[in-house]
């Protein structure tokens, strides 16, 4: 940011708060949105799904995860391009429970009444979540394997499904038969936070640790001295205290086998600057080295991997599955969720996983679940955490929360008939802002609610007024006291949207009233409280804010104007410089006063030939001229004045020649001229 306002640019960033979170502590780009001055879009219309998905990304955005599955569960698994024969499921939203111990003793008699199910149908149960999510990749067409993402919330689901599809593949043919087996690195996901203390590092001895792009092991953990020994390949140990150490960036990984052969599908799972690793990036194991290493190919690109020489080419894996986390960004035709309650799967639940696993689908997406309801039930609850701005200003949240809904449930004002006569007894002919809300059991009486902003244009509640009916009906009135259902940094009420691209602003709701009557066209802004402006005025009601008297408290003195110039741009031209533009300028300054003095003298004693006013006497035309030059002369000075400080000449100096010309023709010419006469009238 810094750098783009120095080079007098401007920067837009684009993320979505809906999404999971950093595993790190911390939520800076949601603080950003929520509780800072910068200005905020949200782009509502989705463009990602098709028309019959569509409703069910937006269902999952509102929180509604039975409405969404529901929607998602409309569109037919048929539609997936699968090869001949292949497995396909019921439904798009299936759940597949494992069989318990002793459902699994079937009775030699069957229950009268129970219908059997035969061997060929009992083939087709899915017992295991697992083998579903296997069968329903590989019996798609390659074109939509290769077009279909498939998430799992849990590493250990991740490693399960990988291991899965390449065996499927391997056994059909379709991969290389010879298979090859590397240690890897698998991260190991630990808050950068917890790595400061001692008992973390125990809890990870024989890992390996990263620091400072070297590899080292976790030998020892002294949790009295609290000090570790890392020891690396060669024999060299160092030691570091996790509670000082914060000038090291450590990382923790966990060696595990990986099985490839010619045409799994794999990744780099850490970026690698040097080597030219990207994080996620999707490659083909293209066949072996004839010195043990993998070559892997993305279209005409190609790499070669050595896991067994170089530690570094270590960070590499299968990628038929990826977790939740790693999905974020990514965008297919399909998508195959592995979704539950059943160990840590439960943990992992949560609308925000719900969101991101849903909306990265174009078409279709597959969900398998192994406990429909319960599942549903912790999708709903948001994971997102708190912060310290969210624990002090809790019940204020909850206030401007309470009172956005009440305006986003609100009918206009001019859609009802008690609004439409609100507005018309008290005269308001322009583009309201005001929403009706109609008396029920918390509210028993109507009232109008205004948008509340903070000072700069946040949502932040509604003003609600009392609508009362008098006279039997007769009468409409709003009632003179207001009440404020938002936070308590809420500043002010939009009672006008601007038509004309002026906003006026008030202090009070008679006021505000009164404004709107006389300006229909003009947008209208009720101040709360304090004296400072609304910001953002124009997105919100469509005009810059403009005061009653801000004319006349705009008039100020040129000394001041000239001393705020010099304060904001203190940037001066070379001496040289400065005197060729002053020059320059009072060339000019003098051209103007000259076509001036021309424009608005036309008729002076002495300038158009030598005839004088026959109506003036000598001694009148003697002082007239006199003043005239008095007067030319201080207009030069000022103009020598002007072009040394360093006014903009042109407008100014033309203003003020303006205004003294002016005051010799009017004030000074006319009022002689006229006492003359009524001297010698008759």
């Amino acid at each position: 940011y810094q750098l783009v306002a120095a080079g007098g640019g401007r920067m837009v960033s684009s993320g979505d708060t809906a999404q999971l979170q950093a595993i790190s502590t911390g939520l800076p780009f949601r603080l950003v949105q929520q509780r800072s001055a910068i200005d905020t879009v949200v782009m509502q219309e989705i463009v990602r799904q098709t028309p019959a998905l569509r409703p069910a990304i937006e269902s999952i955005i509102a929180g509604q995860v039975e409405i969404s599955l529901r929607q998602v569960d409309d569109v037919t698994p048929q539609q997936v391009p699968r090869q001949p024969g292949a497995w396909v499921p019921d439904n798009s939203v299936m759940e597949i429970r494992a069989p318990k111990k002793e459902q699994d003793q079937v009775q030699d008699t069957p229950v009268a009444g129970e219908q059997t199910l035969t061997p060929e149908q009992l083939a087709l149960v899915r017992t295991d979540i697992i083998e579903a999510i296997r069968d329903d990749w590989m019996g798609r067409t390659p074109e939509a394997q290769q077009q279909t993402l498939v998430v799992a919330e849990l590493n250990a689901d991740r490693h399960a499904i990988n291991d899965a599809i390449h065996t499927a593949r391997h056994e059909k043919g379709d991969t290389g038969a010879e298979e090859r087996t590397f240690t890897v690195l698998e991260p190991l996901r630990v808050p950068d936070n917890a790595l400061r203390a001692t008992e973390t590092f125990a809890e990870y001895t024989g890992a390996v640790a990263m620091m400072n792009e070297r590899y080292w092991t976790v030998a020892e953990v002294d949790t009295q001295d609290a000090v570790v020994t890392l020891r690396n390949a060669d024999g060299e140990s160092v030691l570091i205290s996790p509670q000082q150490n914060t000038a090291q960036d450590i990382s923790l990984f966990t060696p595990r086998d990986l099985t490839i052969s010619q045409g799994d599908r794999v990744r780099f799972t850490r970026s690698d600057t040097d080597r030219g690793y990207v994080a996620n990036s999707l490659w083909e194991v293209a066949g072996f080295t004839d010195d043990g290493a993998i070559r892997f190919r993305q279209g005409d690109q190609e790499k070669i991997v050595d896991p067994q020489a170089m530690t570094e080419d270590r960070h590499i894996d299968l990628a038929y599955a990826l977790t939740v986390y790693g999905v974020q960004g990514a965008s297919e035709r399909f998508a195959i969720a592995l979704t539950g309650t059943e160990g840590g799967r439960k943990r992992m639940a949560s609308l925000e996983s719900t969101y991101v696993t849903l909306s990265r689908a174009k078409e279709h997406v597959q969900v398998y679940t192994d406990d429909l309801a319960g599942w549903s039930a912790d999708a709903r609850h948001s994971n997102a955490g708190q912060t310290a701005h969210d624990l002090l200003h809790q019940k204020s949240d909850h206030e401007s929360d309470t009172g956005n809904r009440l305006l986003a449930t609100a009918s206009r004002l001019d859609k009802t008939a008690l609004g439409r006569r609100v507005l018309a007894e008290n005269g308001l002919e322009g583009e309201t802002m005001a929403r009706f809300i109609a008396a029920g059991k918390k509210y028993p009486s109507p009232y109008v609610a205004l948008p509340a902003w903070t000072r700069h244009g946040k949502a932040a509640g509604a003003l609600l007024t009392e609508i009362r009916i008098e006279d039997d009906g007769m009468r409409v009135v709003l009632s003179d006291e207001s009440r404020l259902r938002g936070g308590e940094d809420a500043q002010f009420a939009g009672l006008q949207a601007s038509r004309n691209g002026q906003t006026l602003i008030a202090d009070d709701a008679q006021t505000a009233l009164r404004l709107a009557q006389e300006n229909p066209e003009s947008g209208v802004v009720i101040r709360l409280h304090g004296e400072e402006r609304l910001l953002n005025a124009a997105r919100l009601t469509g005009g810059r804010i403009t005061e009653p008297d801000e004319v006349a408290r705009s008039v100020r003195s040129v000394a001041e104007a000239e001393s705020a110039a010099k304060a904001e741009d203190p940037i001066t031209l070379p001496p040289d410089e400065q005197q060729k533009l002053a020059e320059a300028q009072e060339k000019a300054a003098r051209e103007l006063a000259e076509q001036a003095r021309q424009e608005l003298l036309p008729a002076l004693p002495g300038t158009e030939g030598d005839k004088p006013d026959p109506l003036l006497s000598a001694s009148d035309e003697r002082r007239l001229r006199d003043g005239t030059e008095r007067e030319t002369r201080e207009l030069d000075e000022a103009v020598r004045e002007a072009v040394a400080e360093g006014r903009e000449p042109r407008q100014q100096v033309r203003d003020q020649m303006q205004r003294t010309e002016r005051e010799w023709v009017v004030n000074v010419p006319e009022k002689e001229i006229e006492l003359e006469k009524t001297l010698g009238g008759d």
